[in-house]
Order: structure tokens, then C-alpha cells, then sequence
């Protein structure tokens, strides 16, 4: 029974991407046509950004575009996540840590990253924000003991975060640059019994060059954190240099794979480390400007086994 269920899910997951994908040239239609209503933006002039219309300039790659949010004066912002089970077991309770990297549950979970984000201008912005997640959300019996011995709640609010994102375009590159904070507050990741992680500054860059209907890119940056207890060996200092690919189908369609490869972790105690290979494959689906949709199966190439992957959705939304 168990299992007709997943694939009934699993089903009505697809059906559901498809639905909202195969809209977009529909929802295009309408927006184009001299009756279409106006934008929630375009009716509230005090929302516009003076030369807001850069942005789409500047970064013309469909997810990349979203990922850096709406383009009006005040916004919301989410990044909402299936962080699903392995493919024999997609809507269980368990998700393995594959990558084997510190601040990770491991128990399935949908969240929502939201921000309030505020442009100053066309390409400054300000986003300050939370999590909010509901852990093992397709099962009866909830997230697993360990998971509740180390403090954690079947539904809570967590990271506070605040952080600041510049938009700009360098010798054809496309990037997006984010400086944050976070305090961590989720007790399955604040705990010193698990992630040990209180305080975390970091810098994070998407970079994309566009070739014609190929896009490479990558993902780097840096990431220091500060411990819930000095006594307990944590993640200190991270980097990370992720390069992906992504064809272009059509305006709606693209495939993507990232190459999660090197990920580098410091702990004071245990040393540097190297976190596993993790490859991620989707296919990600431009609804509109402001909604992408990216489910994936991810895996360990020098390691595929059906017990070893992980799947997930993100979602990513912009409001007004």
C-alpha cells in the first residue's frame, strides 16, 4: 500500500509540473493581450524601480533570472524545497546525507525559504528572511526518533537571515553575487550532538555563460561558521566551486546538471575534508519570469545505488 501511495505521489507530481509548464505558453498569451490586467507593480507606480527593466538585460537565463527575484521595489521571495527520499523510497522518512556534508538533516522535509526583499535599485537589493518546514510530510508517523532526541519539532520557523545581492553582466558572464548572515536555529543543526552550527557568514556567486541553446556556469563561494559548543568539532570554514550545464529545450524547458565536486570543509579538530561527489540531473521548467520549477534525482557517481540517491523539487516564486 505503502508503495502504490509513492507512486500515486509520484505521479501526481509530474502531472502537476506538467500542467503548470505546458500553461506558460497560455499564461504568455493572456499577458500579451490589450486586455490583460496590469501587473500588481505596473498598478502601484510607488513598487517600480527606476530602470527596472535592466535586470532582464542583464540576466536572460530563465532560472538564474528568478533565483534573483522580482524586479519591483518591495517583494517576496521563495525558494520552496521537497528535500525527498531515496527513488525506492521517495516519500519516506529517511534521506541520506550523501555528500556527507555538515549542517544536513536527515529526514525528508518541504520548506520554504521566504524573504521580504527590498531593491535599493535595479541590481542592490536587500532580502531578510526565514525558513519555515514540515519534516517527513507524506508520512503518518513523522520524522524519526533520532530527530526528536536531538530537540528537533515536526514543524517549525528556523534561520533568520539577512543578506544583501548584487545583479551584474561581466565579459558575457551573467551573475548573481549574495553576502549574508545566518543564525541557525533548527535544533536537528544547532545541536552540538548533531550539526553543532550556532552563527554562519558567507559569500555566495551564480555565474552562467550563455552558447547558443548550451549554458555553462557555476556556483562558488566561501561560508565561515561559528559553533554552538567550542568543546564539539564542527564545520568551521567552507568552499566551494560547482560548475553546471544546461540545454535549452525551448523557452519553457531546459536540462540541467550540477556537479557538486569540490566541496571543501574545515574542522578544527578532524581537519580538512572533501565532501563526496554529489551529481544532480532535472529538468527545470520556466512557468513565467517569476516561477521555475526544478525537480531532480541527485546521486553519487562513483556510487549509484538506488538506497544512495536522493530526489527533491525546488520552487522557486517571486510575489509582487
Amino acid at each position: 500500500m505503502k508503495r502504490f501511495d509513492s507512486l500515486w505521489l509520484v505521479t501526481a507530481t509530474l502531472a502537476i509540473t506538467g500542467l503548470l509548464c505546458f500553461s506558460q505558453t497560455s499564461l504568455a498569451d493572456v499577458s500579451s493581450s490589450p486586455t490583460a490586467s496590469p501587473t500588481p507593480a505596473a498598478k502601484n507606480g510607488a513598487n517600480l524601480v527606476p530602470g527596472a527593466d535592466q535586470v532582464d538585460e542583464l540576466l536572460t537565463n530563465p532560472n538564474l533570472r528568478a533565483y534573483a527575484g522580482s524586479k519591483s521595489r518591495w517583494s517576496m521571495s521563495n525558494s520552496i524545497t521537497y528535500d525527498g527520499g531515496t527513488i525506492s523510497a521517495p516519500f519516506g522518512e529517511s534521506r541520506p546525507n550523501i555528500a556527507g556534508a555538515s549542517g544536513t538533516s536527515l529526514d525528508t522535509d518541504l520548506n520554504d525559504q521566504l524573504s521580504v526583499k527590498l531593491s535599493i535599485n535595479a541590481v542592490n537589493s536587500l532580502l531578510l528572511g526565514f525558513g519555515i518546514r514540515k519534516m517527513a510530510p507524506f508520512t503518518f508517523s513523522g520524522p524519526s526518533q533520532t530527530f526528536y532526541d536531538n530537540g528537533g519539532k515536526d514543524m517549525d520557523f528556523f534561520d533568520p537571515s539577512l543578506t544583501y545581492q548584487y545583479i551584474y553582466k561581466l565579459l558575457g558572464i551573467q551573475a548573481v553575487a549574495q553576502v549574508g548572515a545566518t543564525q541557525y536555529t533548527r535544533a536537528d543543526i544547532h545541536s552540538s550532538q548533531q550539526g553543532n552550527l550556532d552563527k554562519a557568514i558567507g559569500f555566495d556567486q551564480e555565474n552562467i555563460y550563455e552558447l547558443g541553446n548550451l549554458s555553462i556556469g557555476a556556483s562558488i563561494g566561501f561560508g565561515f561558521n561559528q559553533p554552538t559548543d567550542p568543546t564539539v568539532d564542527y564545520s568551521r570554514w567552507q568552499w566551494w566551486f560547482d560548475p553546471y550545464l544546461e540545454y535549452k529545450f525551448n523557452d519553457t524547458f531546459n536540462f540541467r546538471t550540477v556537479f557538486d565536486r569540490y566541496n571543501y570543509e574545515y574542522y578544527p579538530i578532524s581537519g580538512m575534508n572533501l565532501d563526496k561527489w554529489v551529481q544532480s540531473i532535472g529538468i527545470g521548467c520556466s512557468v513565467t519570469r517569476d516561477l521555475f520549477l526544478y525537480p531532480n534525482i541527485q546521486f553519487n557517481p562513483d556510487n549509484i545505488v538506488a538506497s544512495n540517491t536522493n530526489l527533491g523539487v525546488t520552487i522557486t516564486l517571486n510575489l509582487f
